[in-house]
């Protein structure tokens, strides 16, 4: 038994790992082991609990038709689970909340892009249906999770970030008056003041769109991401990135400058949904309590 503890326990943790480069795959997934040198048949179900703790919810001994002894509290294991699960979800759904972003929309096209499933129709006779309490439960926080991996891929493409670290905020995004004509006009981002060459790093994962001079603008960086997003930086010193390029969230992408219609070294940055400018604080602020 300690040998089939032991033979499990790396298969799993092989999982994890591959769980972590996969951030759409299914955390809540049965993993099979045949550990023919102890002669067991061992199936897991294994999801990833609060700071990527590996929680055993199942495990079985097929030959025997039992579960195999000696492997701690099911029951224990699987409320924790779902009491961070619970966590997350309630999270993140604020954090969508917050940013007044169409989660449902969002996580439709999810669903249909990275959560296909299929098959023939088996019915299941009542000597094979899931028993009891638990088994209700392990089916109930499958699909949670489920929904925190589909919404935690969605904020990895979208402007969830700061474009820079520390920086001054020198103008709101709405109404206010024209810094060179002084009458009133709209601002469509935000500006953030910092000295010339400060790292501007992309907010989310996306396609380089435009990156160079544009009237107004100066030097300017146009970045496009998932769900109809676009995240505009300008006024650089330099662009880092060329057109067409796949950038990453934090991926350096420009530098802090002055050129175009500005009054001093500044970034102007903006987040559109659809070409529509939206403000980018309810992204940024939405965020720091969850990513």
């Amino acid at each position: 038994e300690r040998e089939a503890r032991r033979s499990l326990d790396g298969f799993l943790r092989q999982r994890l790992r591959q769980f972590e480069r996969c951030p759409v795959a299914a955390r809540g997934q049965r993993a099979r082991l045949d550990a023919q040198a102890i002669g067991v048949e061992l199936e897991a179900a294994a999801i990833v609990g609060a700071e990527g703790k590996l929680v055993l919810l199942d495990i079985r001994d097929h030959r025997r038709g039992q579960p195999v002894a000696g492997l701690g509290d099911r029951l224990d294991d699987l409320a924790a689970a779902e009491g961070a699960t619970q966590f997350g979800l309630s999270g993140l759904e604020k954090m969508f909340r917050r940013a007044n972003v169409d989660l449902d929309r969002i996580l439709g096209e999810l669903s249909r892009d990275y959560s296909g499933s299929g098959g023939p129709f088996l019915p299941l006779d009542e000597a094979n249906a899931p028993d009891g309490e638990a088994d209700r439960r392990v089916a109930s926080l499958m699909h949670d999770l489920e929904q925190v991996n589909l919404m935690r891929f969605a904020a990895e493409r979208l402007p969830f970030a700061m474009p820079v670290k520390g920086g001054r905020y020198t103008s709101n995004f709405g109404p206010r008056r024209d810094p060179l004509r002084r009458r009133m006009s709209m601002h469509a981002g935000i500006d953030i003041a910092g000295p010339r060459g400060t790292p501007v790093h992309a907010t989310a994962d996306g396609v380089v769109t435009y990156a160079g001079r544009q009237r107004g603008y100066g030097i300017v960086v146009k970045i496009r991401h998932a769900f109809g997003f676009e995240t505009v930086y300008a006024h650089l010193d330099r662009a880092r990135v060329t057109l067409g390029q796949r950038v990453e969230r934090g991926d350096l992408i420009a530098d802090m400058g002055n050129t175009g219609r500005s009054t001093g070294t500044h970034l102007h940055y903006e987040v559109r949904i659809d070409a529509e400018p939206v403000n980018p604080m309810k992204f940024i602020e939405a965020a720091r309590d969850v990513l």
